[in-house]
């Protein structure tokens, strides 16, 4: 009987230590989450959304996102990369694209960088106004376009290959 109890005992204790290591898991998760809502996602993992440079990578620029909603409801946000990938040197930006549809790729001087110098126009260049595809998430900046600074490029399904 004792080493009945014994055993009760000793589960309980494994189960307890259990649900005590997986609440903490689960905790980290939540806060994860929290993290990624500061970058502009709300309670959902951000789609990573990749830009290819091409010509823009000159002169030590900086590349950020304005985004927008379709509807006007949510306000607009600026992002900067949270990544470069090295090995084909795209940039990764991650964006909550179920709210924020709407992007403009900025190429920036580094010491103006910030949403305001991209209202007051004090950019570089940028890409037109864009609609976000969820089949293709890498945007290639094609060619440096005209006198306006406004950039071409293309939606390419981005792959780790």
């Amino acid at each position: 009987m004792k080493r009945r109890i014994l055993g009760i005992l000793a589960a309980i204790l494994v189960i307890g230590g259990t649900t005590a290591i997986c609440g903490a898991t689960y905790a980290g998760y939540v806060s994860s989450k929290k993290e990624i809502a500061i970058l502009g996602t709300s309670d959902q993992r951000g789609t990573s959304i990749f830009l290819s440079p091409g010509k823009w990578e000159l002169d030590g620029a900086v590349f950020r996102i304005y985004a927008w909603d379709a509807t006007g409801e949510a306000s607009p946000i600026w992002l900067e990369n949270v990544a470069k990938s090295t090995d084909k040197g795209f940039y990764v930006f991650e964006l909550d694209t179920k709210v924020y549809t709407k992007i403009i790729f900025a190429r920036m001087n580094p010491a103006a960088s910030s949403l305001s110098d991209f209202v007051n126009n004090s950019w570089w260049n940028k890409t037109g106004d864009l609609t976000f595809n969820s089949q293709k998430t890498l945007y290639q900046i094609t060619d440096w376009g005209g006198d306006d600074g406004i950039c071409p490029g293309t939606w390419e399904t981005y792959s780790d290959n």
